[in-house]
């Protein structure tokens, strides 16, 4: 009945309505359901597409619909993964998408691997890890986590442990090649030299042209001082891939090791030819030419390094080629730009001091100066350089103290691991300050 604007329901009509309630919020979940699996299916196609950005919405609406918990997983699972592979890098919101896939099921071993690859990106090295092995846990045959985890461990040095992920990554996908080579990577940095060969060997026994595979397995051989099968390998690559310039390079160092100057000449040649400022192409070639005594040529090259990089150590370079030009005014000009650079090539190699005390030409040496510049060299590296204390001993020779020679030379030859070729240099210079004669660096024949 009714009573004022008042509508009283008997029990029959509270029933009727919750019923009418019901059946809407069940249609309501059904069109909401439906909504969100074409959202979803649009936003999967869009992602293999690799339109992440439009797809990153798709699986936004997604999950604003009513989609269950199985769904809404692979929802934000997949948005964290396009959003860690969108233009804009959002590797952040990505990782928390990703950590909410997981707390809805924590058996999607994919996820973890997404989530270890973003943090192994963002140098969370420990939090990767953890993931990989959780992925490991859910799939034990997840060769993918199994190999990154692997590589974690080979970052770490932890060589026993990487060639373990390793083998077990191979185990459940024996044809992955790149696997067979980082195991064999490791296997040489614990001195199995069987167990890095073999890995190799089945690495290019399944890929037959995999270009990465003869490249290592050429620096393996080139390690051992096996030049011939060193070259063949990097030659063996470069048939497969002829434009690959770390094959070249590689190959021209086995060249120039082995004394094939030409054929490591060409191989610079060529990579220059590619790329006519390649910094290192043009520091050996030009100092190959140097040695096999092209000095114009060489010139050449160092002085196109030097117009590149401006730096210290092409002027080096560059100062020693004029020393072995003979053109030894040009050198010191050189290598006092050099040292006014602060520039030090890395490598034991005689520059201003030495030139001013050994030079053969009379007119150049300026022993003061030498003592000079040799003293500050000393202290600029705490005199842990032998090759800076000899520098010295030559100078103090060049100006006649030859006690003060001697000294440094005992100094310089107190320095453990030398070469013994070194250590003959040092020895020989040696018997000349005990004997009262200053050392003349006579130039040496190609």
């Amino acid at each position: 009945m009714r009573t004022g604007t008042k509508i009283i329901l008997g029990a029959s009509g509270l029933v009727a309505l919750l019923l009418v309630a019901a059946v809407a919020l069940c249609v309501y979940h059904v069109i909401s359901f439906s909504l969100g699996q074409r959202h979803l299916a649009t936003g999967h196609a869009k992602m293999h597409q690799e339109q992440y950005e439009a797809a990153i919405d798709d699986y936004t609406r997604a999950l604003q619909c009513s989609i269950g918990k199985t769904l809404r997983s692979y929802a934000l699972a997949n948005r964290g993964v396009c959003r860690a592979r969108s233009t804009k890098g959002l590797k952040d919101e990505a990782v928390d998408d990703l950590t909410a896939a997981l707390r809805l099921d924590d058996r999607l071993g994919y996820v973890y691997l997404e989530r270890g690859t973003i943090r192994t990106s963002q140098g969370d090295e420990a939090a990767a890890w953890d993931d990989y092995s959780r992925a490991v846990a859910v799939d034990p045959n997840a060769s993918t986590a199994l190999f990154y985890r692997g590589m974690i461990s080979a970052r770490r040095k932890q060589w026993s442990a990487a060639i373990v992920d390793f083998s077990e990554a191979i185990r459940a996908n024996p044809n992955a090649a790149e696997i067979y080579v980082h195991r064999a990577l490791a296997y040489d940095q614990m001195n199995d030299v069987g167990g890095a060969h073999a890995s190799f060997d089945a690495a290019i026994q399944i890929s037959a042209k995999n270009v990465i595979a003869y490249l290592e397995r050429g620096k393996f051989f080139a390690r051992r001082h096996d030049l011939t099968r060193a070259i063949e390998d990097f030659s063996r690559a470069l048939a497969i891939a002829a434009d690959a310039s770390n094959v070249r390079h590689a190959r021209a160092h086995a060249f120039a090791a082995n004394g094939q100057w030409p054929e490591a000449i060409a191989d610079w040649s060529e990579i220059l030819r590619l790329n006519s400022r390649d910094e290192h192409a043009l520091e050996k070639r030009g100092r190959a030419y140097s040695w096999t005594g092209e000095a114009d040529r060489a010139l050449v090259d160092l002085s196109e390094l030097i117009r590149i990089t401006q730096s210290g150590r092409a002027y080096e370079l560059r100062g020693q080629a004029f020393v072995r030009a003979g053109r030894y005014q040009e050198a010191i000009a050189d290598y006092t730009v050099a040292s006014r650079q602060g520039g030090k090539s890395g490598i034991p190699v005689k520059t201003l001091a030495w030139l001013l005390a050994t030079c053969p030409e009379p007119s150049v040496r300026r022993g003061e100066e030498a003592v000079k510049e040799a003293t500050e060299a000393c202290l600029k590296n705490n005199w842990s350089d032998w090759n800076r204390v000899d520098t010295l001993a030559a100078a103090y020779a060049e100006v006649g103290d030859f006690e003060q020679a001697a000294k440094y030379q005992e100094q310089a030859l107190a320095t453990p691991n030398l070469h013994e070729e070194q250590r003959k240099e040092l020895e020989d210079r040696l018997a000349l300050y005990r004997a009262g004669i200053p050392y003349r660096d006579l130039p040496k024949p190609p």
